[in-house]
């Protein structure tokens, strides 16, 4: 007579428990909020770099140059746009940089460009050429890219079943995979567009309708090239796997659980947006800002956690099912 062994139930990802879950562990290790709040107030309350009197000139010729070749309709939206475009550059601010993709530190403040604060105006630094801009941003995407680093290392080590010890040297080979993984997207986007610009320019001389609609399918390829890459940074930091094996392993957690993973993406955004709506209501001159900052970093980094956590519970999900799938196998055999 044969016995019953237990078996072990693995579930396929879940949405909400994966929201659940990404709250309590940040919850249970706040300290993981304490990067991004830095970063806040840096951006708040330090220097600002400008590209002002460049950014000017620029926004002058642009305008000069419609206004001269233009109707009135064009005018009407030049000066509309020279508002607008106004606006953005008094409220650009180079250290925003510091905010990089797809791996960076979360942040509030680098979306908004704030004038003012508490205190009263921050220190205007005006940069005197584009070349030197460009050097810094380059210097501030690069330091970005290490802090963002050292927070999806901390957050993906505390997401684990066992939490691993504080390591520099496996934060330092993370990195480096990380620079390859950018490297490799700025290549595949300079891939794209640059033939997507000229099919675009080209349907465009035949008809704008031509146009829209060749938009739109583009538009429909990047997303679908796209999605299997949503996780192309876990594997990086949660299995430590090199840049082409994590993007692999994110294809086929896509691949295996589209819906689920469709629904989940649609819920981080809608779930992020909701609460930045909350987070970005007090004027820049209230100390309120600060409970912000706070709320943001932590709706932020529970969202960030979730994800680590959902794609913890898909690998083990996927390889569950294969092992059944071979075990299968070979007793049909």
């Amino acid at each position: 007579m044969e016995t019953p062994t237990d078996t072990v139930t693995v579930h396929p990802p879940r949405v909400i428990p994966s929201f659940i879950a990404g709250f309590n562990t940040i919850a249970n290790h706040i300290q993981l909020i304490l990067l991004p709040i830095l970063l806040d107030l840096f951006l708040w309350f330090g220097p600002r770099l400008r590209l002002k009197t460049i950014l000017d000139s620029i926004n002058q010729d642009i305008a000069l140059s419609m206004l001269e070749y233009g109707t009135q309709e064009m005018m009407d939206m030049v000066r509309m746009n020279q508002e607008l475009m106004q606006l953005a550059i008094d409220r650009f601010n180079l250290f925003s940089a510091l905010r990089t993709l797809p791996v960076g530190v979360s942040s509030l403040m680098a979306d908004q460009g704030t004038l003012l604060n508490p205190l009263g105006q921050p220190v205007l630094l005006d940069m005197p050429n584009m070349l030197l801009a460009i050097v810094l941003w380059l210097v501030f995407g690069f330091v970005g890219l290490v802090l963002g680093s050292i927070y999806f290392s901390e957050v993906a080590r505390f997401c684990k079943e066992i939490t691993t010890r504080f390591s520099a040297r496996k934060i330092s080979a993370q990195f480096l995979q990380v620079l390859l993984l950018v490297v490799g997207l700025i290549i595949l986007i300079i891939a794209i567009s640059i033939p997507t610009s000229i099919m675009v320019t080209i349907l465009a001389l035949i008809s704008p309708g031509f146009a829209q609609i060749g938009l739109f399918v583009i538009l429909f390829f990047v997303l679908w090239l796209a999605l299997p890459l949503l996780f192309s940074t876990h594997g990086i930091f949660y299995n430590e796997l090199g840049v082409l094996k994590s993007v692999l392993a994110s294809a086929r957690l896509v691949r295996y659980t589209l819906p689920a993973t469709g629904l989940f993406m649609i819920g981080v955004i809608l779930t992020s947006q909701a609460f930045n709506l909350l987070w970005t209501s007090a004027p820049e001159t209230s100390w309120m800002v600060l409970v912000g900052i706070i709320g943001h970093a932590f709706t932020s980094t529970a969202l960030l956690a979730a994800s680590f956590l959902y794609y913890r519970d898909g690998l083990k999900w996927i390889e569950h099912i294969t092992q059944d799938v071979i075990a299968k196998k070979i007793k049909i055999i």
